[in-house]
């Protein structure tokens, strides 16, 4: 018994076009400002608190003095500078898995969308958990929450991407032209072109404005607001609310407007 999975052929709406640039928006944010740039600092000013001099282990971290830093986990001592990479890593690794298991259901499954928004919801509420590390000894639970979202949010543009061919074949430009005997094949591949990659620049365009937005206002928080002890919370938590500003961005647009507008395009099950 075979399955065959029939698209909805429908043309694609302005409103769905603009639910799918509307992840990106709502996504890209969170990786320039949180994982690419706030959680680095956040990782290792936490975990600074929590270590020792490289060259004495007996001695508290000196972020004054120019020997670096290590923290203890088990009997082991690593680097704190290097605990975004672990964390990095272990996340990649998990994508890994995710991608080789997710990936057909974003190419060819009924549940694109619910995948996309799930992914996306869950990175959000792990991004808000961060507000939770008030202490300096929760350092691991940062590492946790970093390492959980990233993964959450690298498996969100597995189903983000496989939008491009679907916004790309049943746009309007590419129906009529497949419909027109007057144009060769290689004049039909060319308007296909030309649709993919107007949507994949206008997304990239509207993705990285908002993230460099965001990023702007969440710096000017953050240096509003200066230590987080001063608050009797953690030196890094003004950046930790920039974190769980850009997972609130994120929640409230993939809810009121990505969830509403773009459509799921569900494969139907035929026998």
């Amino acid at each position: 018994m075979s399955e065959e999975y029939e698209l909805d052929h429908s043309p694609v709406e302005t409103q769905e076009r603009n639910g799918w640039y509307s992840f990106g928006v709502a996504a890209e944010g969170y990786s320039a400002l949180a994982t690419a740039v706030f959680f680095p600092l956040i990782l290792n000013s936490l975990a600074e608190y929590n270590a020792y001099q490289n060259s004495d282990h007996t001695k508290p971290c000196n972020v004054s003095n120019t020997d670096p830093c290590d923290v203890q986990i088990g009997s082991h001592y690593y680097d704190t500078s290097s605990l975004v990479f672990y964390a990095t890593s272990i996340s990649v690794l998990c994508q890994f898995f995710l991608f080789v298991s997710l990936g057909s259901l974003a190419d060819h499954g009924s549940h694109r969308k619910t995948f996309l928004i799930m992914f996306g919801v869950a990175t959000s509420v792990i991004g808000l958990c961060i507000l939770l590390v008030t202490k300096n000894s929760l350092w691991w639970l940062a590492f946790i929450i970093y390492m959980l979202s990233n993964t959450t949010y690298g498996a969100a543009y597995v189903f983000y991407y496989a939008w491009v061919p679907i916004l790309t074949r049943f746009d309007q430009k590419v129906i009529d032209s497949e419909q027109d005997e007057k144009l060769t094949n290689e004049e039909k591949y060319t308007i296909s072109d030309m649709v993919s990659n107007e949507i994949s620049g206008k997304g990239f365009f509207y993705s990285y404005v908002t993230a460099v937005c965001e990023l702007i206002v969440a710096a000017g928080i953050a240096m509003y607001l200066g230590s987080g002890e001063n608050y009797g919370l953690t030196a890094a938590y003004p950046l930790q609310i920039g974190v769980a500003l850009a997972s609130i961005w994120q929640l409230v647009i993939l809810l009121a407007y990505t969830n509403r507008h773009l459509k799921a395009r569900p494969g139907t099950l035929a026998f």
